[in-house]
């Protein structure tokens, strides 16, 4: 985003009066450019403790303020402005006149304005010329300063040997792996998808071994948790479908792998807090939608009023427990589902009409997807309204971790990498920036037992870093780095030879036939359909085939007069 000083350069001098107002600076300047070069300067100074100003302005800020502003820098200081505004607030508009004759700073309408007229927050456009978005974003220097800082923790004593403390304790996200799971697979290349935009069958089979949560995953279509991340990839402009395939933009997906953890949440929960394709109604579970080229509901601002009177129905701090207790299952003295369907039974109370703000409940065409029962009246509500507020609580809140939203900010392990057996590289648990970059370079496998992420190091991998232009002294210099260490002598030369030489052996998944007699092999042999698959005879009664193959292969003996025996 912008800097400070070009933000108050394009403010009026009524405002660049209010903020030096509100930060204590007396401005002598003649000059507007002047005046904001003098302002600017202040804003990013130290007071005489040699605190920051800008700590100590936000520190006197109305709770209501501070909290729209946390938000705001949680979403590394930007956001649409309608998003903003409508939780915030609307910031009004008026001249340069009008702001001098009503002085809004000494009266704020409401969180937006007091951000407004203290300096914290100014409006560009971003996006392309034939369609800007107006953002609300905090200059550059004033979200560097307000940001949270995070000490870098004490080495180990001397003599010791630290541990990984990602590997011992970390601060565990289904969520954040799963995201960079579904960006290593987009980054190969080989995610197809349909002419809906949805991931092909064999697209999802092949990601699900790195999917610690598949739900949505399996079935004719990609559906719940899985559908929502694949919403985000692509809301976020994360990745676009060419020719058929899933690509990866690369600048937007860096930025965000290089964030926080705290922050990495929270861009994904705003991204779906504030979207405008996702729609949670089409996802309640048990709801059959007809004739919908009649009638159309408003996602967005349902979320956003569904959110709300949750929260303020179950008030700051049960709310967070709830939703916590909700993902986790942490057992207390009255369990979460109770405390929610408490909630939902308020709402149902004292503001039942938040998705229907007309009252009207015949507008929709809804069945009930089991019965076939065609939902109408106020005595749907449970089926409809009721399922909805479930579907939130138990839907995108618990996946994408609400409950986490403000926990303590911690930086990437370092190192990011340790060394398994052999080839083997293991990525430490937060370590998710090296963890993607690993993808590039060695074959990924599963998550293991202690949060960790199993990669190896093949010649089939190091041909793939070659296609994306990384060298060899590349991968060798990214792995120490990693490491915190130079590589094993044998793992230097291992990886020269890839080099050098290619795959010069390969290791297969395959299943053994055994008979007593070659005569009986030679039979199975002569089979066309042992042809057709490609059944390597090995010796005189020892043949391999696919593990894919072995239905194929015992139809066509058997239709042959020989039946063929299974041992595990």
């Amino acid at each position: 985003m912008r800097s400070l000083r070009a933000s108050l350069l394009d403010e009026p001098l009524p405002r660049i009066m209010a903020i030096a107002e509100a930060w204590d600076v007396a401005l002598e300047a003649a000059s507007l450019t002047e005046m904001a070069d003098a302002l600017a300067a202040a804003m990013r100074e130290n007071d005489i403790d040699g605190t920051p100003a800008a700590l100590r302005v936000r520190a006197e800020l109305p709770a209501d303020a501070a909290a729209a502003l946390n938000e705001l820098l949680e979403a590394n200081g930007k956001m649409p402005s309608a998003a903003f505004e409508r939780r915030f607030g609307e910031i009004r508009l008026m001249g340069p006149a009008r702001i001098e004759r009503e002085r809004p700073w000494r009266t704020p309408a409401n969180a937006s304005e007091v951000l407004w007229y203290r300096g914290f927050v100014f409006r560009a456009f971003d996006g392309s010329a034939h369609n800007p978005l107006e953002h609300l974003f905090v200059p550059n220097e004033l979200r560097d300063l307000l940001r949270p800082r995070t000490p870098t923790p004490a080495g180990p004593a001397a003599g010791t040997t630290a541990r990984p403390a990602a590997i011992a304790e970390h601060a565990d996200s289904p969520l954040l792996d799963d995201m960079v799971s579904l960006l290593i697979a987009v980054q190969g290349g080989h995610v197809r998808v349909t002419r809906e935009g949805a991931w092909t069958v064999d697209a999802r089979r092949t990601l699900r071994p790195l999917l610690r949560d598949d739900d949505g995953l399996r079935g004719e279509r990609p559906t719940g948790r899985f559908s929502l991340l694949c919403a985000l990839l692509t809301d976020l402009g994360w990745a676009r479908v060419q020719d058929g395939t899933l690509r990866l933009i690369a600048q937007p997906v860096t930025d965000w792998l290089q964030l926080p953890a705290v922050r990495q949440r929270a861009l994904l929960f705003a991204a779906w807090r504030d979207s405008v394709t996702w729609n949670d109604l089409w996802h309640v579970e048990g709801l059959r939608f007809e004739m919908t080229h009649t009638w159309s509901n408003e996602p967005l601002r349902e979320r956003t009023d569904a959110l709300r009177l949750l929260a303020e129905a179950a008030g700051p701090a049960e709310w967070t427990t709830l939703l916590r207790d909700l993902r986790t299952g942490t057992p207390g003295p009255q369990p979460a589902p109770a405390r929610a369907a408490a909630l939902i039974a308020a709402i149902k109370r004292d503001h039942p009409d938040f998705l229907q703000p007309d009252g009207r409940y015949d507008r929709w065409h809804l069945r009930d997807a089991h019965s076939g029962a065609f939902l109408q009246g106020f005595e749907r509500w449970d089926r409809v309204e009721g399922a909805y507020l479930w579907s939130l609580l138990l839907g995108p809140l618990r996946w994408l971790e609400a409950d986490a939203l403000d926990a303590v900010e911690r930086p990437e392990p370092e190192p990011a990498l340790i060394l398994g057996e052999g080839a083997e590289l293991i990525a430490l648990p937060e370590a998710r920036f090296a963890r993607f970059q690993l993808a590039r370079i060695a074959r990924p496998g599963p998550r293991r037992a202690d949060g960790g992420w199993s990669f190896r190091l093949t010649p089939a991998s190091r041909a793939m870093a070659a296609r994306l232009g990384i060298s060899a002294g590349r991968v060798i210099a990214f792995l120490e780095q990693g490491l915190g260490a130079a590589l094993p002598q044998g793992l230097n030369k291992a990886l020269a030879r890839a080099v050098e030489r290619g795959a010069e052996a390969r290791a297969e998944t395959a299943l053994l036939l055994r008979t007593r007699e070659s005569t009986t092999l030679d039979t199975v042999m002569r089979l066309d359909v042992a042809r057709r698959l490609s059944i390597e005879r090995l010796g005189p009664t020892v043949a391999a085939c696919r593990p894919g193959d072995l239905d194929a292969l015992l139809n066509a003996a058997a239709a042959q007069g020989l039946l063929i025996d299974l041992s595990s």
